[in-house]
């Protein structure tokens, strides 16, 4: 499975922060990738179901990603590889078992 550079950056940064974050506040965090790269990363990410969207109800131009929690993990975890499993475990300590 092929990752975007920036992608397991993002999620430790969301794992460490604990709260919902926009794309600029991710890219201001992490500094060192262009925000094409940011939203390259995110995307994946949403396409894992690895982490969710929620609208900014202060400003719908605007959304917050966010991790998932341990709850959802069991809805994804079927849908992913075992390299899938591999890379993403960590960020769920505990919360998903050995794929073996």
């Amino acid at each position: 499975m092929k990752l975007p550079k920036p992608t397991i950056e993002i999620l430790d940064l969301m794992a460490r922060n604990g709260s919902p974050m926009t794309p600029s506040q991710i890219q201001k965090s992490i500094g060192k990738y262009s925000a094409k790269d940011i939203k390259y990363a995110l995307r994946r990410l949403r396409e894992k179901k690895i982490i969710r969207q929620r609208p900014n109800l202060m400003d719908m131009r605007r959304v917050y990603y966010r991790l998932i929690t341990r709850d959802e993990v069991g809805e994804i975890i079927s849908d992913l590889s075992e390299d899938e499993v591999r890379i993403f475990s960590p960020i769920f300590t505990g919360s998903i078992v050995s794929s073996s």
